[in-house]
This record gives C-alpha cells, structure tokens and sequence, in this order.
C-alpha cells in the first residue's frame, strides 16, 4: 500500500518576496483609483451643498423680496462689530436650522474663535457650509466655513476705462449687500440685469496652514494691503505682492474661522477680481463693509465650484479669461459673457 506524504513544503523567501512585490504593485494601481473615487464624491458633495445654499436665498427671497444682506461694522450705539451677521445666519431658517437662529442676540457680537460671547448657538461647523475636500481652520473646527458670497469686481472699470465706475463700498455689483457701510442697497432679481444665469451667487474657497512667501498654494495664501484704480490695476498689484497678510495679526488664520460673522476678512465674500485660485489680498478700499480681493479657491485639481444666481452649479476652469471671469462677478455690468 501506497503511503502519502502530507509533508507540505514551505514558501521560499524568494516567493514572499514576489508576492509582497505583486501586492505593492495592485495597491499602487488601486490607490490613485479610489482617491479619485473619493475625490469625486467629496466634489459632488461640495456642489450639492452649493446648489442648496442657492436654493435657500431664493426661498429667502421669496419671504423677504431681496437676497440675504451682509450686516457691515458700527451699527449700534456701541460700535465695533455688534451685530454684525453674514448672509449665512439669514439663511438658518432655509437650511432647516431656525432652532440656531431663534437664539440669535442683536445686542452680541457674531461668534468667532476670538469673541465666543452669547452667541454660541452660531458656534457649530455645520455641514452645509463646509466642502469635504476642505481642511479645517488652524483656529479649531468650530465655526468653520469654505463658501462665501459674490461681491462682485472690486473697482470695476469696462474695458478702455482707466477709472471705476462700480465695485466699492456703496456701490458694490455683486450679490452680496453689506448694508450700514456705504450704504449698499438691497439686491434683488430685478437688479440683476445681467441676468441670474450668468451672474455668480457664491464659490468656494480652501483653507490652509500659513507658510511664508514665496511658497504655499496660491489662492489660500492671503496677502497684505494693495491699491489701484480699476480691477485690472489691482488684480496686477496683489499678484505681485509678496508680504503676507499673516505678520504678527493672525490674518491668515481668519479665513472660514466663523460662519455668522460678515467680516470679509474671514473670506465671508469673494470677488470677481481676482481669477479662481490666485493670489487673494487685502484691498486698500476696506474691508468693513465686504470689498476684498479674496480669491475663489478649493482643493479640486484646475479650479473650483461656483453656483449662480438661477441655482444652477458649474466647475470653472482657473484658466478661465479674467475678462470673462469678471463679468461673471458683476449683476449689472452690462458686457456680453464669454464662454465659461
């Protein structure tokens, strides 16, 4: 009779090591496939979250005959920032939030990471205001934020002017209305004369750690103080400033650090001036009432996410001609729209 060996012989090293190197390999292959997969899911979020943001200013219009408006710097008899509220906290009760807005204080100042104050039922990172694909301010995640509303082109001249015409305190051209500061008007559809589909409503921006010039991405690292005469000029002066906004102030670490506050240096608005990812900087206009030249930004690979006043969603190219990207900014500039 015939005797088996069940005598198994073992794997040579030789052996592991080619299995190790197939499991590298499979791995390599799958890893840039599911990032992507992930990536496209956090970017279909970040447009949802958009398109429902837009969705509730129509529905605020609906109630109130006019967008959500942007509260400007001394209001009250006390001065300072009291009261000072973002279109985001007018919009509550349209994102199925009016527990946080029934608990609103007039007479506090907006919470932020620096004046907590009464206000902490405006405290929490709410999901609709942040884009997965985001990274959390370096000041906490409570209170983040990584949309801001159109505030149009700042210092807005048509092509051939050499001064502006719009896009300063008081005459703001986007849809964003900060009010007590110039005096910015309410807007409303019929303001828009340019029309809600071609006239952005919001964007997203991205958030980053600080890191000094000349390095870092460029639309998320925000510099200091320029100044110019039209947009161009400006949009020429802030791509060629190299001083941080960061020196010693803690400007940078501002931006999406406090939803219910309208100071635009938290990037509470964007505007037109300054293509999708570049440069973003303080403008020497003020940024009391909202004139900034923070750029639309975000960590989508070639640009970013922005919804328009009709509702709907679009990815825009950061290559986009800056002539076309402008007069998408403005509601009332009356030039025709290039392609986007």
């Amino acid at each position: 009779m015939k005797t088996v060996n069940w005598e198994r012989r073992a794997f040579t090293l030789i052996e592991l090591l080619v299995v190790i190197a197939i499991i590298a390999i499979l791995i390599a292959l799958l890893l840039p496939a599911v990032q992507q997969a992930r990536e496209a899911a956090r970017r279909t979020q970040c447009k949802n979250n958009l398109k429902q943001i837009v969705l509730a200013m129509h529905n605020y219009v609906d109630v109130n005959n006019q967008f959500p408006p942007s509260i400007g710097w001394n209001i009250t008899a006390t001065g300072d920032r009291h009261g000072a509220w973002s279109d985001k906290v007018f919009l509550l009760p349209q994102l199925e939030r009016a527990n946080e807005f029934a608990q609103l204080r007039y007479d506090q100042l907006p919470y932020t990471h620096w004046d907590r104050g009464h206000n902490v039922a405006l405290s929490g990172r709410l999901p609709m205001f942040n884009c997965p694909s985001d990274m959390p301010n370096q000041n906490g995640p409570d209170g983040n934020f990584s949309y801001a509303i159109n505030n149009g082109t700042m210092r807005y001249a048509p092509p051939g002017r050499t001064t502006a015409i719009s896009g300063w305190e008081g005459r703001h051209n986007g849809i964003a209305s900060y009010v007590n500061v110039g005096h910015n008007a309410p807007v409303t559809f019929a303001t828009i004369l340019d029309g809600t589909s071609n006239t952005a409503a919001y964007s997203e921006f991205g958030k980053t750690t600080f890191v000094p010039e000349p390095y870092g991405p460029r639309g998320m690292q925000l510099k200091t103080w320029v100044g110019g005469n039209t947009n161009t000029e400006l949009r020429a002066n802030c791509l060629a400033q190299t001083a941080s906004a960061d020196n010693g102030g803690g400007r940078h670490h501002m931006r999406g650090a406090g939803w219910s506050w309208s100071f635009a240096g938290e990037a509470s608005a964007y505007s037109h001036t300054m293509n999708p990812n570049e440069t973003s900087c303080f403008g020497f206009e003020g940024d009391w009432g909202g004139s900034t030249l923070n750029a639309a930004s975000s960590y989508h690979t070639g640009g970013v996410q922005i919804a328009l006043a009709d509702g709907g969603v679009r990815f825009i190219s950061e290559n986009i001609d800056n002539g076309t990207w402008v007069n998408l900014g403005c509601r009332n500039d009356g030039q025709v729209l290039g392609e986007f």
